[in-house]
């Protein structure tokens, strides 16, 4: 039995390049990734955010369309087709980044830091307070580690140090994507704003993220992240840095709080990393 659906909003810069055969990659309540001929497109349910490669439906969840890994089907600028569903394309929304008003404000900077003070990367919205196996502990020291050295390294323009570093924290993390790849999907996103200043951060990611040096759908993202592009929240937590009084940055935040269970966080506290590099010469605070 066919299920007909709607796109409501498509990023259609991916076209024509991912158009043709798809088969499914890896299925969630509310997601599916899809090999495409030019890399993963995600497939999301309507309370997904937009973003890069991303069609978001006007689904509920995906959960009835009993999509399975290997499953084939065809996409184009117009039409997907999957199993079961029948999605229609030609109405949606085309995707775009949230633009930036100016350089970021110190004011809210200063105001993003307040509200991920405390956060640490792998912990989300809100943290166990459970003591930490010796093994979670150990990634913790790890994250810790990697995103100092990182952050060093892009503040001295070293890229070979920070080729190494970046190198440490990918695949670096519990879950879907882990904290490590996040937390360098935030930071770049700035750099591609800042290249005289964060360019170094841009080339050692580039240079480091690999097929096999972690999973699949992390790669895709830092991908997209090294090109500018991320999820939707990610953009307008940047926007609202640009901001007087950092306008928009606790609705930013609470939708990337929802985005599994630390990648929203994770990100944000690279994108923050990276932010305090472009008004600080010394280093992130």
């Amino acid at each position: 039995m066919t299920r007909a659906g709607t796109a409501t909003v498509v990023d259609r810069e991916m076209f024509p390049s991912a158009a043709g055969p798809v088969s499914v990659h890896s299925v969630f309540r509310a997601a599916a990734n899809l090999a495409t001929p030019a890399g993963l497109v995600t497939l999301v349910a309507a309370s997904r955010p937009a973003g890069p490669r991303t069609v978001v439906t006007d689904l509920a969840a995906l959960d009835a369309l009993a999509l399975e890994p290997g499953q084939t089907g065809d996409l184009s600028a117009t039409r997907l087709r999957l199993g079961a569903l029948d999605l229609d394309l030609t109405g949606a929304t085309a995707w775009r980044p949230t633009g930036l008003d100016g350089p970021i404000r110190r004011d809210a900077l200063g105001q993003l830091a307040d509200r991920l003070d405390g956060v640490r990367l792998g912990d989300g919205p809100t943290p166990s307070t459970a003591e930490p196996t010796p093994f979670q502990a150990a990634v913790a020291a790890g994250l810790a580690a990697g995103t100092r050295d990182f952050t060093d390294a892009v503040a001295r323009s070293h890229r070979d140090d920070a080729r190494i570093a970046a190198t440490r924290l990918l695949g670096l993390g519990h879950g879907l994507t882990p904290s490590g790849d996040d937390w360098l999907a935030g930071f770049v996103l700035v750099a591609h704003h800042a290249p005289d200043r964060l360019g170094t951060a841009t080339a050692a990611v580039d240079d480091a993220a690999r097929p096999g040096t972690t999973v699949d759908v992390s790669l895709s993202i830092l991908t997209n992240a090294l090109q500018g592009r991320a999820i939707d929240p990610l953009h307008r937590l940047l926007a609202a840095l640009t901001r007087p009084a950092g306008t928009g940055i606790d609705e930013a935040l609470a939708a990337l709080a929802d985005v599994g269970h630390s990648s929203g966080t994770d990100m944000a506290l690279g994108l923050l990393a990276a932010a305090h590099l472009t008004t600080n010469p010394q280093g992130a605070q």
